[in-house]
């Protein structure tokens, strides 16, 4: 199939990225070879699967063109599915240290912070609150 092969059964956002050397491999260039994680159309699912694979050309046609390529792949779609859960674990954690953090201010420190959203500068929160510049510049770096 040549390099119809990957038009027909690589994502075609993969596509966009994958590098030149698969190109120039079937360009000509025996000494090409390929290494990189792409999704792969599964005909009987007819879904993507992620996979890491190596290309590496093994035969010529007289002109110089891939005849025939050795292509080792590694289905790692658990494992991506894994990556976006643990990264969204990570945002969770991330948030709930900073809900935590909010539920430990005083009642003022909450008031201070509820002007500052407000656009109010230090010097209107001095003034509205009953406090030094210096007490709301501080409390506003929690």
């Amino acid at each position: 199939m040549g390099y119809g092969f990957f038009t027909e059964y690589i994502h075609p956002d993969d596509m966009e990225v994958i590098p030149e050397s698969i190109k120039l491999a079937f360009a000509g260039t025996s000494e090409t070879i390929f290494a990189g994680m792409y999704r792969f159309k599964n005909k009987q699912l007819n879904a993507y699967n992620w996979l890491y694979g190596n290309c590496i050309p093994l035969s010529t046609f007289d002109d110089g063109s891939v005849r025939q390529m050795l292509v080792v792949a590694i289905d790692i779609t658990d494992k991506m599915k894994c990556d976006n859960q643990l990264a969204s674990a990570l945002r969770e954690t991330h948030k709930l240290k900073h809900d935590l953090k909010l539920c430990n201010c005083s009642k003022r420190e909450k008031d201070v912070l509820n002007l500052i959203i407000q656009g109010k500068t230090d010097k209107e929160i001095a003034k509205e609150l009953f406090i030094s510049i210096a007490t709301a510049r501080n409390i506003a770096i929690i």
